[in-house]
């Protein structure tokens, strides 16, 4: 078995729990980490560039949900499974949590576990560039926090509303827990396929999430009067900006997350122990 060790300094300090998991599983299969990382405080392991993780069975994620959002692309499509190992606050997305790290790395490497495969969308901005996600497209405010957002929202060819609003979500299923739920947007199972188009702050009373078939396209047109910018973030990275009346095309993505669950996975049980018990 060859594991890509995918690890954030900022989270696992000096890469402690990352070479406690080499030592974990040496003798037993192959470890290999990014190359643009390369340091020598990652011991008695092989580092490789981008273009050899396609000869890779499992990406092995240390950080919170949003290292593992940050490899959620690269994954997808060259279609292998991800596990992530929690520590930031909530890893939603994380199967592994310190305290039971050597069980569960046992697991791993015994092949006792069944892979969840979760939907993702895309974005195809009108320079052409095209951007994926697990979680979310949000088309937002450049840098203005005094400007109010204008936007046409079609499905397919049909027009849905005009919004005035700070932004628009498009989120997955996986994505409903995140900013989506932040701005008001359902909590939906995650094995569903579908996509949800949540306006933030809209100005309009009866302004509502609207949930919709992965089969739909989804057009969301800037047409801000005073022609202010708009900026893409696919999963909270920037990914390019839509000037007034242009438009951001975004459907179903046809790569899918490939996602490891060790101990099954139960969605509305994780959500009350990750969300819920959190909070109170």
């Amino acid at each position: 078995m060859n594991i890509l060790l995918i690890a954030n300094e900022h989270k696992d300090k000096d890469y402690t729990l990352a070479n406690e998991i080499i030592q974990l599983v040496a003798g037993r299969a192959c470890i290999f980490a990014e190359e643009k990382i390369k340091t020598e405080k990652l011991k008695n392991v092989t580092y490789i560039p981008e273009s050899d993780y396609g000869k890779m069975d499992i990406f092995l994620v240390l950080g919170g949900d949003g290292t593992l959002l940050s490899i959620a692309k690269v994954a997808s499509e060259l279609k292998i499974p991800v596990i992530g190992v929690n520590l930031g606050r909530l890893g939603f997305l994380s199967e592994i949590e310190k305290d039971s790290l050597k069980e569960d790395i046992d697991l791993l490497l015994n092949k006792e576990f069944k892979i969840q495969e979760r939907m993702m969308v895309s974005a195809k901005l009108s320079d052409g560039k095209e951007v994926s996600a697990l979680n979310d497209i949000v088309i937002t405010r450049e840098n203005s926090f005094l400007k109010i957002l204008e936007f046409d929202v079609y499905l397919d060819d049909e027009f849905v509303d005009h919004f005035k609003a700070d932004g628009v979500i498009v989120s997955t299923p996986t994505g409903s827990t995140a900013y989506s739920l932040s701005a008001g947007g359902p909590i939906v199972d995650p094995s569903m396929d579908i996509m949800i188009i949540t306006p933030i702050c809209p100005h309009k009373m009866y302004s509502r999430t609207i949930i919709v078939s992965n089969s739909k396209k989804i057009t969301v047109k800037n047409c801000s009067s005073d022609g202010t910018t708009a900026i893409v973030a696919a999963d909270s990275q920037i990914s390019g900006e839509i000037l007034k009346d242009e438009s951001v095309v975004i459907e179903a993505s046809q790569d899918r997350f490939k996602l490891i669950r060790l101990h099954g996975f139960k969605f509305f049980s994780a959500l009350h122990e990750k969300l819920i018990k959190k909070e109170n």
